[in-house]
């Protein structure tokens, strides 16, 4: 965690502070925020909340030139469920998924010509069809919902150096993430959950955690090459 606020506040201050200096007169900046209810019962057994969430989201676009831009982006969300039926919903569930906070966008992007460079947290899709990801494989995922709805959503924003050259009729494109991510999995106890029954293999209790106990922190990099024939 102490890694992921470190990364937040120095794109914060990459974005909001150094960028307006460059040229703060001609400068200009987006806002839009969303808000968005739900609520549903389950259809089976006695009348039990599945969901009672709120979700909050937040994004700013700012255009200081011809060459330099940011965004900043943040998602909220409250899920009431959990605490009104504690009985059905583990207090494991209930602590880590009833509030939330995700940084999305939040990157500083520099243009000029072919060449677009991005720094910072962001969503980079390299491969999407048909509803499915599996191709999909720079971003982690937010699965606590078995990966439905709006697949941008589901993408968890990280952090990264994004370098591009757009030309014509080919492109290339380099990534270095500093420290790997992983997908936010459903917590034991959640609707979701595959392994919600107790499994018992060889007397142990099966569980997935949501991210492992010892992470590799070696840096990730990857090189896409495209190319359109005619």
């Amino acid at each position: 965690m102490k890694n992921r606020n470190i990364h937040i506040v120095a794109t914060l201050l990459l974005t909001f502070v150094v960028g307006p200096f460059w040229n703060a007169n001609a400068a200009t900046y987006q806002y839009q925020m969303n808000f968005d209810a739900r609520y549903g019962n389950h259809y089976y057994g006695p009348p039990n909340i599945a969901t009672h969430r709120h979700t909050l989201e937040y994004e700013q676009k700012d255009e200081y030139n011809e060459s330099w831009s940011s965004v900043f982006g943040v998602r909220g969300e409250v899920e009431a469920a959990y605490a009104t039926l504690p009985d059905r919903y583990s207090g494991e569930v209930g602590k880590a998924d009833s509030q939330t906070l995700l940084p999305r966008d939040i990157y500083l992007q520099y243009k000029n010509g072919s060449f677009r460079s991005r720094l910072g947290y962001q969503q980079v899709v390299w491969g999407e069809a048909f509803g499915f990801y599996y191709a999909d494989i720079v971003n982690p995922k937010d699965l606590r919902e078995a990966g439905l709805g709006d697949l941008s959503r589901n993408r968890l924003a990280t952090p990264m150096v994004n370098a591009q050259w757009i030309y014509s009729n080919s492109s290339v494109q380099i990534l270095y993430i500093p420290k790997p991510a992983f997908n936010i999995l459903p917590k034991t106890g959640s609707d979701f959950n595959s392994f919600a029954l107790p499994a018992v293999y060889s007397g142990y209790t099966l569980l997935i955690n949501r991210e492992p106990e010892n992470p590799p922190n070696k840096g990730e990099f990857g090189i896409r090459l495209t190319k359109q024939f005619g």
